[in-house]
């Protein structure tokens, strides 16, 4: 408990209580590193609905006239977004390789390289103090509390 007792001695939340003060060490904190996390594919799915370009990938996924290359990329992104529930991200082979297949739609202009990494950022979000020091069930207000030497 010492790097709790440390942390809540810091200014933004020592005067907190103790559930305020759980609450600030459990959200996500941008000044600590990003952590790679799995992809729910409605994300994702949310993400190609509200620039437009799901459509784009469905109808060039159907187009049996286009390049087999760039029909097969949008047939595996189309049936991951539909047929799985999560984009295992954490795993870096699959991580590089939908990157990689990504890349191939920008260029062939059926996805925006904003799309493309508002995608890929799914997979990276900022950790919360709590996960970046070993409090994988986050801090509780009780935890709080003993740290500061209450019962």
């Amino acid at each position: 408990m010492t790097l709790l007792s440390d942390r809540l001695l810091e200014p933004d939340v020592v005067n907190l209580d103790e559930a305020e003060a759980a609450a600030v060490l459990n959200a996500p904190d941008p000044d600590l590193p990003l952590k790679r996390v799995d992809v729910a594919t409605a994300d994702a799915r949310e993400v190609l609905l509200s620039t437009g370009e799901w459509a784009e990938v469905v109808l060039t996924a159907g187009n049996e006239t286009l390049p087999e290359a760039l029909r097969g990329a949008c047939i595996i992104l189309r049936d991951t977004i539909m047929e799985t529930t999560t984009i295992r991200a954490t795993d870096p082979a699959i991580h590089d390789a939908t990157n990689t297949r990504l890349a191939g739609l920008v260029a062939a202009g059926v996805l925006t390289a904003d799309t493309k990494g508002r995608l890929m950022a799914l997979a990276d979000r900022p950790q919360s103090w709590a996960e970046a020091n070993d409090f994988p069930n986050g801090v509780t207000a009780r935890d709080v509390g003993v740290a500061r030497g209450h019962r």
